[in-house]
């Protein structure tokens, strides 16, 4: 199976720290293009926004017991909305997860980034971190993503990718 070639924008983002997202997303909210949908109709509201998440590879495997590997699920959030989030369902030992997961964000705001983190499930510990990465809306919002983006904080010596598409927003009318 062939992946899309790596966006550098996207790696060059995922390098930058949850709080500065946070912060960047919140200081070009002042702008019209980063208002949220519904200030924009006024009786209408941002449609859902449409993300897949299509697969991983090349994660590493975080079980520790002899024979084990990952149990991967990803978390898809907005940044700075928390509650605005996803969450695939867990794939039982394996390093190249195929979820093909249809998941929607009801709190997106035009402007807004999205952020993915890949988890190996355990049942008796704390779940572990496989990797995270921060989508902008500069790489989705005209056109829609379709592509892998590079897994920062993937382990020592770990390159990993997540594959995800995005569907441009629109208004709940079908305007966009």
């Amino acid at each position: 199976r062939r992946y899309a070639p790596i966006r550098s924008p996207a790696t060059a983002m995922s390098k930058m720290t949850r709080g500065a997202a946070q912060t960047a997303t919140a200081a070009s909210s002042s702008r019209p293009s980063d208002l949220c949908c519904s200030a924009l109709q006024p009786q209408g509201y941002c449609a859902p926004l449409k993300v897949t998440v299509v697969s991983a590879r090349g994660l590493r495997r975080a079980d520790w017991l002899p024979g084990r590997s990952s149990d991967p699920y990803c978390v898809c959030s907005v940044v700075g909305h928390p509650t605005s989030r996803f969450r695939t369902d867990a794939l039982k030992a394996t390093t190249q997860p195929m979820w093909n997961f249809h998941g929607s964000l009801q709190d997106y705001s035009l402007g807004g980034a999205l952020e993915f983190e890949v988890f190996d499930q355990n049942k008796l510990t704390r779940d572990v971190p496989l990797g995270r990465v921060v989508l902008t809306a500069e790489m989705f919002e005209r056109g829609g993503f379709d592509g892998q983006l590079a897994l920062e904080d993937a382990g020592k010596n770990v390159e990993a990718y997540l594959r995800v598409r995005v569907e441009p927003p629109t208004l709940a009318d079908g305007q966009g």
